[in-house]
Order: C-alpha cells, then structure tokens, then sequence
C-alpha cells in the first residue's frame, strides 16, 4: 500500500460542510469532457467519469487537471482534496475508483507537522477499470435533496429552457444564478433564471456570489440572444433587473423602437421622456411640451432608439426660447449650477471674479 501525504490539516476551511464538499465533486464531474453518470443509492452516493483516471501528482496542493480550461469552474488545484477533507471531517466515508487504483482518503498524525493530515492511501481495485468514481456513503435523504436541488444536472425537469451561446434562460423558475449547472445564489428581482458557462460568469473558491455588472451584462445579453423582442421590451417596461437594472441594458435596436413604441402607446404620440424631475423641468424650459419621467431601463432604452432620435429631429414644434440674459447674468447662473462640481478654490475665483465684473458694470457687448 502507497501512502500520499498532503499539507491540508483538518480544519482546513472550517466554514464548509458536506453540501460545499459534494457540490466541489460535482463540479469537478461536470467540468469533464468524458461522460457523466450518477447514481444514489440509499446512503451512498456515486459519480462517475468514463474513461479518465487521475494522476497521482493531482494530490499535490495547486496541482490541477483543468488549469488552463476556460470552460471548467476550477482550475485551481484543490477540488476534490478539500472535499475529501471535509467530508472526512464531517463523518462521511469516501472511496475512490480511479481506474486499476483504490484510493482512500484518510486523516493521519504527522510527527513532523505535530498535526493530523490529509493522506491518501493506494491500493489495487478488485474491480479495475478505466473510469474514475467517488463513492460517498453516510448520506441522509436531507443532504441527498440538498444536492440535488443545488445541481440543475441531476433534476429531472427544468421546465421552458432557452439556450444561447453564453448558457441557458430557465423561465419557469424566478431568481437563482446557476454557473454550470451548480447554483450559486439567489438573485432577487429577476423574473427568470439563468445557468451560464464558467467561461461568461468566472467565479471565486467559494462560488457563492457575483459582481452586479457582471450579472447584469450576462443576463441582457443571453436574453437579447435568446428571446423575444417583445418579451425583452416587457422586461424593461416592468422594471425587471433581468433588463440590467442600471448596470447594462440590451443593444438591439429593434429593442429599442420596441419600448419607444410602447411608450407611445403610454404616453402619446409626441412624447419626450426624461430620466429625472430635473431633466423633465430643464426639458419644458426649452419648450418641450409632453415630458415624461420614466424609469432608468426604459429611458436608457429609449433615448437609443432610432425612431426617436429621427422624432426629435423633425420635432418642429420645440424651438428653444430666446436667452434675454445678460453675460453677467449667464455667469452667475453657469456658477450656480455647476458649484458642487468645482474644486473650492477654483470656485471662490471665479465667483469673486464674476463679482468684480458686476460691481464695475463690465459689458460684452462689443
């Protein structure tokens, strides 16, 4: 029997527990390019990978199979040892298939380290073959639930599924952010949820959370390669984060017509939107009749829309009032509105120069 020592003491991530370390298994499962099989059997759960075995120096702590394969969730070398640990740690039994060898892990005194550590222990398989397989026994019907509802490949019905280059719209289940099929969190305020391709949506360790604009930007896209134009132009009348939320929005054109169109329908014919109460007053002072503020996703949707670009430029009935100011008085209103964005200094010398011109009477006129 051969004996492969590794560095990982017990309490080597002490803030997961078995569904983290099963959930590691099963990425390590799927980002594989052979096939997949599963099986649970009353305590005993069991993945398969056919026709791949792992290498011995896999063992090794940065040591990783997948190290450079943008497709895979891992890729840093710690996968399966550290689930091996946990579960270890949390009472589980773990057998290892791996081709013609028998791997099993083990917690061992070190004399060197004066610690327990990870080992693996190899022997000959009574059952060779060439496929690699985990086998975890110990496992409740709680866990088993747990692991299933985690990972979108072990369920039997996903429902409308749409797919794209960048992953898959699951439209009959509201929030959840899945990143190969392993779930990740859940995202409130989506209508839908969507599973993507590691390579799309990179992920830390922990795979627990997503930057926002890198949600957003995903989400607008896959739904822009996979749905409706309508159905996007809904997703952004009624608010809903799955048109970006203010991180991004849809890049479509026909996207565009199709919500300004809506807002027509809204609003009037002749309307002009804005983004807030001061852009609607700042818009009627130029003479603008019909403005209206609506939210965020829909006016950035709008304001790109070729119809109204084309609307605003042959809008004949809007011509900008005559400005009766005088320079000085154009000054002190320029000041005025651009004072929270001048550094001090710079704004205490131009209003005490603006000051001096008034109290001299200074003209422009010629």
């Amino acid at each position: 029997m051969k004996t492969y020592w590794t560095s990982l003491t017990k309490d080597y991530v002490a803030d997961w527990g078995a569904p983290e370390a099963i959930r590691e298994i099963l990425q390590n499962f799927l980002d594989s390019p052979a096939p997949f099989e599963y099986n649970f059997d009353g305590r005993c759960l069991e993945f398969t990978n056919k026709g791949i075995t792992l290498h011995q120096s896999t063992i090794l702590m940065g040591n990783s199979s997948k190290r450079n394969e943008v497709d895979s969730l891992g890729g840093k070398g710690e996968g399966y040892k550290i689930a091996c640990l946990v579960l270890l740690r949390e009472g589980y039994t773990i057998t290892i298939f791996n081709g013609t060898k028998l791997w099993l892990p083990r917690f061992e005194y070190n004399n060197d380290f004066e610690q327990e550590v990870l080992i693996f222990l190899e022997t000959e398989s009574l059952s060779p073959s060439d496929d690699l397989t985990f086998r975890i026994e110990g496992v409740d019907d709680d866990l088993t639930c747990n692991i299933i509802d985690q990972c979108l490949y072990l369920q039997e019905d996903l429902g409308t599924v749409y797919t794209g280059q960048r992953g898959r719209v699951l439209a009959d289940k509201p929030g959840k952010l899945y990143v190969g099929g392993l779930f990740v969190c859940d995202i409130e305020g989506h209508k839908y949820s969507y599973d993507f391709h590691p390579k799309f949506l990179p992920l830390n360790r922990d795979r627990k959370s997503v930057s926002g604009w890198d949600l957003a930007n995903n989400v607008t896209q896959l739904l822009q390669e996979t749905l409706p134009t309508k159905e996007l132009a809904n997703l952004v009348l009624d608010r809903s984060k799955d048109a970006g939320g203010g991180y991004s929005s849809f890049r479509s054109s026909d996207v565009a017509d199709e919500v300004y169109n809506r807002t027509k329908e809204q609003y009037g014919d002749l309307v002009v939107v804005a983004d807030c109460y001061d852009e609607e007053k700042k818009l009627k002072d130029r003479g603008y009749k019909n403005v209206e503020v609506v939210n965020s996703d829909q006016y950035n949707m709008v304001i790109k829309s070729p119809q109204y670009l084309l609307f605003l430029e042959e809008l004949d009935n809007v011509v900008e009032p005559e400005d009766t100011r005088t320079p000085i008085e154009m000054m002190w209103d320029w000041l005025s509105e651009n004072e929270r964005y001048l550094p001090i200094e710079v704004h205490k010398k131009f209003r005490n120069l603006v000051g001096l011109f008034t109290e001299r009477g200074v003209s422009f006129d010629g």
